[in-house]
């Protein structure tokens, strides 16, 4: 500034425009999600064991059926297994046979197994015969159906090791059949099912079923199979001193014998006549089967065998076995003197 032609200096002090450093506002932080509770573990579900099916089954799915007709339909499902074999098969039936009281499902499935058994076993341009005749159960009538063919292969098959194949034995090596799980499908209708070598390398099966609803709920429930075998020890002896077939018809009468303690043709009696052996094949109650196997061991103990007119002495073994593998040996002896 000039004032009187003197320059006056003067300091202005500048206003710092300096934009003063302005601090960034701190972000604002996240809110935190609050964690979330940790779900409770689901309680493991109690495992449900599967349920077996009924045994036997209720009798509501059971009805009444002309056992000729169901027959019929069996052996025409199996028609392709004959043909393939070439075994023919014959049927016949009894007057008065009356229905049965099964299921139709269950019992068909159980003689398509059987049929396909027998003639997986049959040698080709044989015949496979299937007899149909009323049956007096313990319970009250019945039906048999009785299935007879040649076995190609029984001669390989021990006599005892083919009764033990019946009562607990498994699958078949040449048709996976087990004759012990048909058996007890058999016994799921009420029925009886055995089995007899009548010689001749033949094989022959009966089924026995009830006729009505009334013998059908009969049935006694938890009844279980037993095995008596009976063995001759001394057969040997008996075989050299009478010869092979004097042998043989003493060994038909202890069974004749056997037969005639137990509920034969229910239970099932066969013997072995070259080994000297019995083999009865009964159903009781658990309680039960001891007073049968007593009753066998008890008679044949007393009772006199003869060939010819000469009584013979007759040595016994007993072995009693159950479905749980109950095992009693016995021994004892007759008192026929040599």
């Amino acid at each position: 500034m000039a004032m009187g032609g003197k320059k006056i200096k003067v300091k202005v002090k500048a206003k710092a425009k300096a934009k003063a450093k302005v601090k960034p506002k701190p972000k604002p932080k996240p809110k935190l999600k609050p964690k979330p509770k940790p779900k409770p573990k689901p309680k493991p579900k109690p495992q449900v064991k599967a349920k077996l099916p009924e045994w036997p089954p209720p009798l509501e799915i059971y009805s009444s059926t002309d056992p000729l007709s169901l027959m019929r339909k069996v052996l025409a499902r199996c028609d392709q297994a004959f043909l393939s074999r070439q075994v023919s098969y014959s049927l016949s039936t009894s007057e008065g046979l009356g229905e049965v009281w099964v299921d139709e499902e269950g019992i068909s499935s159980a003689m398509d197994t059987l049929l396909m058994h027998l003639v997986s076993r049959s040698p080709r341009k044989s015949v496979i015969s299937v007899q149909l005749c009323p049956f007096a159960m313990h319970s009250g009538s019945g039906v048999q159906i009785a299935f007879e063919a040649i076995d190609r292969l029984i001669r390989d098959v021990d006599h005892k090791a083919f009764m033990a194949s019946i009562f607990d034995g498994g699958a078949d090596q040449e048709t996976g059949v087990s004759l012990a799980a048909l058996r007890e499908r058999v016994m799921a209708q009420h029925g009886r099912l055995w089995a007899e070598l009548p010689g001749g390398n033949r094989t022959l099966f009966k089924i026995v079923l009830p006729s009505t609803r009334d013998v059908a709920r009969q049935a006694l429930l938890g009844q279980r199979t037993f095995r008596c075998d009976i063995a001759i020890t001394n057969y040997p002896l008996v075989r050299k001193r009478f010869g092979l077939m004097k042998g043989r018809h003493l060994v038909e009468q202890v069974e004749r014998y056997v037969k005639s303690l137990v509920r034969f043709p229910i239970d099932m009696v066969t013997a072995d006549l070259d080994a000297g052996s019995i083999t009865a094949i009964y159903e009781a109650q658990p309680g039960a089967a001891e007073s049968v196997y007593s009753r066998i061991s008890k008679r044949l103990g007393q009772e006199t065998f003869h060939i010819g007119k000469r009584p013979v002495e007759l040595l016994f073994r007993y072995e009693l076995k159950g479905g749980a593998g109950h095992s009693a040996p016995s021994a004892g002896r007759n008192r026929g003197k040599g």
